[in-house]
């Protein structure tokens, strides 16, 4: 049986085979790729916000303003700002806290003279 059927296949032309033939011809020829993905600068430097803030406990900073992506800057140029209110806010309350404590403190400076 292997025999016969080694015979059949060998024998059996296949009639869709095509040969595929060009002219070849002298030219330009352009290689192009096209990807995804992410570029990363040559020459960067990561910048990051103040790190005193996680000791005040002041946890949501928002960018404000930022130089437009790809700008130039040298040490010490404007690179952005960073949203103020909550650090503002904790400041006010620290403050009023204090105020609070002095006008006990007088308060217990007054009963103890008494």
């Amino acid at each position: 049986m292997v025999i016969i059927a080694v015979l059949i296949y060998s024998t059996r032309s296949d009639e869709s085979f095509v040969d595929i033939t060009t002219v070849v011809e002298s030219g330009g020829f352009d290689v192009v790729v096209s990807t995804t993905g992410e570029l990363q600068a040559l020459n960067s430097t990561e910048i990051r916000g103040p790190s005193d803030l996680r000791e005040v406990r002041v946890h949501n900073v928002k960018i404000m303003d930022l130089v437009p992506e790809g700008t130039f800057v040298q040490e010490g140029d404007y690179v952005g700002s960073l949203d103020r209110t909550e650090v503002q806010d904790r400041l006010n309350n620290q403050a009023d806290e204090l105020e609070e404590d002095n006008a006990n403190l007088a308060k217990a400076k007054i009963d103890t003279t008494i």
